[in-house]
């Protein structure tokens, strides 16, 4: 008399396992599949395969298992079965929802701020210590009664330990400074003020390294000029923070007025090995 469940090959049938939720695996040519293991697999261990389809690309292990070899921009979904050590396979589970791979980005945003015309000052807290170094870029004017407006930049509101040097260039003369320890980071001349032309604005952009390290302290710099047609220059701004607390929070203050209506500031978190 036959044994319902029983394999000629040796051993019980497992369940089948149950699709979880497949996501884009990040690089552009892998999927992440997740799935609840099979309830019931007999004697031995169990293997565990994801199948994409189309393509029929395949991945083992655990949940959640990758599955390489993706073609970025083709949409793919996902059965996970298993497969005991006498060689017993169970059924496939049913399919996963779809995923596309998508082309991986060096960048991701944080969070952004856009001028109020009422404050001079932003913080940008709870940053994530995810990441590999950190971007701000900003367009800025100020509502200050002077052509030009210095950007000051502290980390974690600490009020000391600053090194900075600045060199600018304006098509005339070169102007360097230097400030150390320092109460906050000075990028000068970063941003216009409402004595220049409507319209016109002071841009730039800071890249903060090792930011989430505990044990390096936090070095930046900094690229900033002014869309001003009749004065203005471009500056390089370097410095360090001369502590190895991770960076949790960045606050960002106009040395004169407050930030306008037309002003944007964006926090931008760089991924890396």
């Amino acid at each position: 008399m036959p044994i319902l469940g029983a394999n000629s090959s040796g051993g019980s049938r497992p369940s089948a396992p149950v699709i979880g939720s497949a996501t884009d695996g990040g690089t552009g040519t892998t999927a992440s599949v997740a799935f609840t293991p099979s309830t019931y697999i007999g004697k031995g261990t169990i293997t565990y395969t994801a199948t994409s389809s189309p393509g029929n690309l395949t991945g083992t292990g655990s949940s959640p298992i990758t599955v390489s070899g993706l073609t970025t921009g083709t949409a793919y979904t996902f059965t996970v079965r298993g497969t005991t050590n006498s060689g017993v396979a169970s059924a496939s589970s049913s399919a996963s929802n779809s995923v596309t791979p998508a082309t991986p980005t060096s960048f991701e945003s944080i969070a952004t701020f856009t001028g109020n015309g009422s404050s001079g000052s932003i913080t940008f807290s709870s940053i994530p210590q995810t990441y590999k170094a950190l971007q701000i870029r900003w367009t800025g004017r100020t509502t200050a009664a002077q052509t030009n407006a210095d950007l000051y930049v502290q980390f974690n509101s600490v009020s000391n330990g600053y090194i900075n040097h600045s060199i600018q260039g304006n098509g005339v003369a070169v102007e360097t400074k230097n400030d150390v320890g320092g109460s906050y980071s000075i990028v000068y001349n970063s941003l216009t003020g409402n004595s220049a032309t409507s319209g016109q604005m002071g841009v730039g952009v800071m890249d903060i390294e090792d930011y989430a390290s505990t044990t390096r302290k936090k070095t930046f710099r900094a690229y900033s000029g002014q869309q001003r047609i009749s004065q203005g220059g471009i500056r390089y701004t370097s410095g360090m923070a001369m502590y190895n607390t991770a960076i949790s929070s960045i606050t960002l203050t106009i040395g004169s007025g407050n930030w306008d209506s037309n002003s944007s500031v964006a926090l931008y978190g760089i991924k890396g090995a």
